[in-house]
C-alpha cells in the first residue's frame, strides 16, 4: 500500500466494504475518520453508531453537530439553518469542530463551497 491520497482512498473504500458486513451483523454503522500519516504508519479514528439509536440517514456530521452545538450557544435544531457570511452570502450550517475554538463552525454555500465561521458570527447571523 502506498501512503498517499490514492492509497488512502483505496484503503477507505476497502475498509467500508469490509465493515459493512460486520456492521450489519452487530446492528451498527461503522465509519472511518480523517487519516494522518507519516512514512511508517497512519492513524484514523473509527466511529461506531448503534442503528436505531439515531434516525436512519442521519450523518456523522449531523450527530456531531447535535452533540456539540450547545457548547457554542446553539441548539440541536440549528443543523442546516441559514447563516450569512461576512459578505452577506447565505450559507447553511453543515458541521462543527469543537476543538477549533476560533472557527468551530463549517458552513456551505449554495455553490458547494465550504467555509469556517466563528461561533459569535454564527449566533449573530443565524436565521431562526
Amino acid at each position: 500500500m502506498n501512503f498517499d491520497n490514492k492509497g488512502f482512498q483505496d484503503f477507505r473504500r476497502d475498509f467500508e466494504f469490509a465493515m459493512k458486513a460486520l456492521g450489519e451483523k452487530h446492528n451498527v454503522s461503522i465509519g472511518m475518520g480523517n487519516i494522518s500519516y507519516n512514512e511508517a504508519q497512519f492513524v484514523s479514528k473509527m466511529t461506531v453508531i448503534k442503528k436505531g439509536g439515531v434516525i436512519e440517514g442521519t450523518s456523522h456530521a449531523q450527530i456531531n453537530f447535535e452533540q456539540n452545538a450547545e457548547l457554542f450557544g446553539l441548539t440541536k435544531g440549528d443543523w442546516n439553518k441559514i447563516v450569512k457570511l461576512s459578505d452577506g452570502t447565505p450559507a447553511k450550517l453543515v458541521g462543527v469542530e469543537p476543538r477549533s475554538h476560533k472557527y468551530p463552525f463549517i458552513v456551505e454555500t449554495a455553490s458547494g463551497k465550504k467555509y469556517k465561521m466563528s461561533a459569535s458570527q454564527v449566533r449573530k447571523t443565524i436565521e431562526r
